[in-house]
């Protein structure tokens, strides 16, 4: 494996006439806008390319796609991308892959991350200090363009990717350097529609999304003086109220805006597999621990204020008793 400069990974793309873009498993804003982004620019210059995810794109995210494609499962790949490489984009880990790693890592030809706590398992353009892979990716394909303005679409795509990883330029990562990149994209002579853009990513959700923080809310628990606050959704209460997994994952944003909470994290029950532990998938977010280091006790990873873990417990009471613990040892 190799480290690659900004010249290399650009002639990399660039050589590229057919490839498959992967992103992660319980896809967001950064990696679907990435993904598309990187799609619509190898296209313009006449690559065939198409985009893959073990998880299907949440109707949220749809626009970022554009309809350039229905699905993004495997199982609606085209037969012509059999033995094409494989570009991954946001994707710090294979397993972050999830079932389909065992299918497409062995054709990963290169990685384009920003994640520092990752894992690389190909040739590498890995940023650390950006906000995400939006930012990471825009001096590539100004590169890539040789030059010449991005399209609008293209911009766009980053733009969202940029603004999703840092929750609408509100997170630590909201860097100088992530607010030039935006600007950059929005004085890029296209009309880029940041506000539309935004709004469809933050400011819009379903029935079924406010059902979730609704019960987030009713089973918020708050420990340490205030300091951590934890909401739990058990399988039956999803299957009662007819949630999609993807209809929890504002959750953690309901209860983190609780006044004094430095740790906010939530349970969600995964469905019991026989013989294998009862586990609850946990996001933790923060406004300063390091909760990628809480998270790592547990076998997970992440940001430095934002990570995620799975943690045992026969019931609710007991993963939040070992969350709490682990949270604060």
């Amino acid at each position: 494996m190799k480290t690659l400069t900004l010249s290399e990974v650009t002639a990399r793309l660039g050589a590229l006439r057919r490839a498959v873009i992967l992103f992660h498993v319980r896809p967001d804003g950064d990696c679907v806008g990435s993904a598309f982004a990187l799609r619509r620019a190898l296209s313009l210059r006449g690559a065939d390319v198409w985009c893959v995810c073990g998880h299907r794109i949440p109707p949220r995210l749809a626009f970022l796609a554009a309809g350039e494609q229905e699905s993004v499962l495997p199982d609606a790949l085209p037969e012509r991308f059999a033995d094409a490489p494989v570009v991954t984009v946001d994707t710090a880990s294979p397993g972050q892959m999830g079932d389909i790693a065992a299918a497409f890592l062995p054709r990963v030809e290169l990685m384009i991350d920003h994640h520092a706590a990752g894992e690389p398992y190909a040739d590498h353009y890995i940023c650390p200090e950006a906000s995400s892979t939006g930012e990471v990716l825009l001096p590539v394909l100004r590169e890539l363009a040789g030059g010449c303005p991005l399209d609008a679409t293209v911009s766009s795509r980053l733009f969202a990717a940029i603004s999703s990883d840092t929750g609408c330029f509100k997170f630590s990562n909201a860097t100088a350097a992530a607010h030039r990149a935006a600007a950059e994209l929005m004085e890029g002579g296209m009309d880029i529609p940041a506000d539309e853009i935004n709004r469809l990513l933050f400011d819009r959700k379903t029935a079924a999304v406010l059902t979730a923080e609704k019960i987030a809310l009713s089973n918020l628990q708050v420990f340490r003086e205030g300091r951590v606050a934890v909401t739990s959704i058990t399988a039956a209460e999803r299957r009662e109220a007819r949630l999609t997994a993807e209809d929890t994952d504002t959750m953690i944003d309901a209860i983190r805006v609780l006044d004094g909470v430095e740790i906010a994290a939530t349970l969600k029950e995964q469905e019991p597999r026989p013989g294998e532990p009862h586990l609850w998938r946990c996001s933790l977010r923060s406004t300063g621990t390091d909760v990628a280091a809480i998270a790592a006790r547990f076998g997970g990873g992440g940001h430095r204020r934002a990570a995620g873990c799975s943690v045992e417990g026969d019931t609710v009471e007991e993963a939040i008793e070992r969350l709490v613990q682990g949270l604060c040892p």
